[in-house]
């Protein structure tokens, strides 16, 4: 059966089932395509701002980029998924991404709605990537729920922020992080990490191809 009829599976699995490494694909060097065009307009941010202030305010919209990038990368890592489904919610993941992009310049601003929206799009196609992994892959259900608890409990905070005054709403962009990053260190998702484990040579891939097409474009 072609891939794109194919529900998610532990990349193990195919490794087993085609006797080779996985290679990165041209669906995940497009994806991240976009995220070092958002990765240069907040090295754009930073020369428009040359003060300790500019650069915290750099810092947050690096992590918040960042996180979201690493977020999507190890789910694609343990799960093989190129379905008609999954690419769906990856595009709508990109126009999100291209969106915090085009807001980075004023996402402590007049832009901090959209900045505050778009990321919360994007969290929320990667909850709805674990709650599909879980119903085709019952055995890794546990493991994948525990990051659509944790990531919709981030997503509720990011959405809180729009109910802080305008100079603080970042402060909640952080905590929602803060919360997510709970997910990977908790006990229980640690132990269920090492019955699925990472696929090593695809996220040194990945890990190692973004950093230098940030920094060629740059």
């Amino acid at each position: 059966m072609t891939d794109l009829f194919t529900r998610p599976r532990f990349f193990k699995t195919v490794q087993f089932e085609r006797h080779t490494d996985r290679a990165v694909g041209w669906l995940e060097l497009f994806y991240d395509l976009v995220y070092v065009a958002t990765f240069i307009q907040i090295g754009n941010f930073l020369s428009d701002n040359l003060s300790i202030i500019g650069f915290l305010q750099f810092l947050v919209l690096l992590t918040v980029v960042w996180w979201a990038w690493t977020g999507e990368t190890f789910y694609q890592n343990r799960f093989y998924v190129d379905d008609l489904t999954h690419r769906l919610l990856v595009f709508t993941q990109m126009f999100a991404i291209a969106s915090i992009g085009l807001s980075v310049s004023k996402a402590f601003g007049d832009l901090y709605i959209q900045f505050t929206l778009a990321y919360v799009v994007t969290r929320l196609m990667l909850v709805f990537m674990y709650l599909r992994s879980a119903k085709a892959h019952p055995e890794s259900k546990a493991f994948s729920y525990g990051y659509v608890y944790g990531f919709s409990v981030g997503i509720a905070i990011w959405i809180g922020s729009l109910l802080l005054p305008a100079e603080y709403h970042w402060v909640g962009w952080l905590i929602g992080i803060a919360v997510e990053l709970t997910v990977p260190l908790s006990r229980k998702v640690r132990a269920q990490a090492r019955l699925w484990q990472d696929d090593n040579h695809h996220i040194t891939a990945r890990f190692g191809i973004l950093p230098i097409i940030v920094l060629g474009e740059s």
